[in-house]
């Protein structure tokens, strides 16, 4: 009788002690699915910024120049000089003196090294107009702008 209790007791671990391994294996793998969720969030905000800082690097490097904005005439001249990536387009923005407001804009597509480019205006630029040239560039098939390169004021 007694060696019967004993096996038993032997081979049928007691309650208690399953459940402590379940609740063990439980908080493991609750541990796991909180890592695995953390480090996807954290993959997918490095290759965001790693973009950005490749876009930003591309855009480092370009530079335009505004050779032309005159006084009563509706074109402005833009030239690009040397460095940079491909630029995928120029834009032009004319903010009015008095009133700050955009007054005339005008875009070009891509423009190579030293290339300048001439942009008619739906507007006649006045002395104290400021002229404003951003560049856009493409990086694996999506375009980023890359902001204001040059700025003139109508003389």
């Amino acid at each position: 009788m007694r060696d019967k209790k004993v096996r038993e007791q032997v081979l049928l671990p007691n309650k208690r002690s399953q459940a402590q391994i379940i609740v063990t294996v439980l908080i493991i793998l609750l541990v796991i699915a909180a890592i695995a969720i953390v480090s996807v969030v954290i993959m997918n905000l490095v290759r965001q910024q790693t973009g950005t800082a490749e876009q930003r690097a591309a855009c480092l490097d370009i530079q335009l120049l505004i050779t032309s904005a005159v006084d009563g005439e509706n074109e402005v001249t833009v030239r690009r000089e040397v460095g940079g990536g491909e630029v995928s387009g120029v834009t032009v923005i004319v903010d009015d003196a008095a009133t700050k407001a955009t007054k005339a804009t005008n875009s070009t597509g891509s423009m190579a090294e030293l290339q300048s480019v001439v942009l008619g205006l739906n507007a006649t630029l006045n002395s104290g107009d400021t002229v404003n040239a951003a560049a856009t560039i493409e990086i694996e098939g999506e375009e980023f702008n890359c902001g204001v390169k040059a700025t003139k004021v109508v003389q």
